[in-house]
């Protein structure tokens, strides 16, 4: 006996394929799409590091040096004015470290002359330049065992200031040299100078020296300078015991 089997119906709901319609037409190709071209990238420039700025070369600094003699320390003298006191301020220390004057009080009688010994630091390489105030250059030199350079002159007749200036490639230095005018009634006693001393700054000068009408300071100065000279000059005609 066959059994009836249940056959399933399409129901409305269902969709129907329907077969597409054939057509002549020929699908269209598209052409293929040309590349668009690119813009082609620019070289970047190449910059170069920028060059280190130069700084300017430092001006050697110039040393402005200016000494001061034995006439500006009479000048500036505060102490009780006695020989020793004098001689002690005037005499007892040098001018200046590296420069000499040779004998260390020349008369400025026209005639005589004196040396200005430089000793220059090894650092200047350059030959200095020497300008005189009140004194003529007779000669200058160069030692050829120290390396000093050596200048003469001779100073003005009668002139009480004179000076020397060096120019070197670091420095200017003014060094005074110790003149002083002949002078008459010089003595080498003390108790004489000491008497002479009393009478500075009195009215009228009693003794004036470099005769500008008055008794200070520059005659101070240049009674102890003779007074000075003429002590040694007494040990040296001295005999030797």
């Amino acid at each position: 006996m066959v059994g009836l089997g249940s056959v399933t119906m399409p129901s409305d709901a269902m969709p129907v394929s329907k077969p597409e319609p054939k057509t002549n037409e020929q699908p269209q190709v598209q052409p293929a799409s040309e590349p668009v071209p690119q813009p082609t990238p620019e070289a970047s420039p190449v910059t170069e590091a920028p060059a280190k700025k130069q700084e300017p070369e430092k001006e050697q600094e110039i040393k402005q040096i200016a000494y001061a003699g034995i006439l500006e320390r009479s000048r500036n003298f505060r102490g009780e004015i006695t020989p020793s006191a004098l001689m002690t301020a005037l005499f007892s220390q040098e001018i200046a470290p590296d420069i000499e004057q040779e004998p260390p009080i020349a008369i400025s009688n026209g005639k005589d002359t004196l040396k200005v010994i430089f000793t220059l630091a090894a650092s200047e390489k350059v030959s200095p330049n020497f300008a005189l105030t009140n004194a003529k250059m007779i000669a200058l030199s160069k030692s050829e065992t120290s390396g000093a350079w050596v200048l003469e002159a001779r100073p003005e007749k009668n002139a009480i200031t004179a000076s020397v200036t060096m120019l070197t490639n670091s420095s200017v230095v003014d060094y005074p040299l110790t003149v002083v005018p002949p002078a008459k009634g010089i003595s080498g006693k003390e108790t004489d100078f000491a008497l002479f001393l009393k009478d500075t700054g009195v009215k009228p000068a009693k003794r004036d020296l470099n005769g500008d009408g008055v008794h200070d300071y520059q005659d101070n100065y240049i009674y102890a300078a003779h007074y000075l000279l003429l002590k040694q000059n007494d040990k040296k005609t001295k005999p030797a015991k």
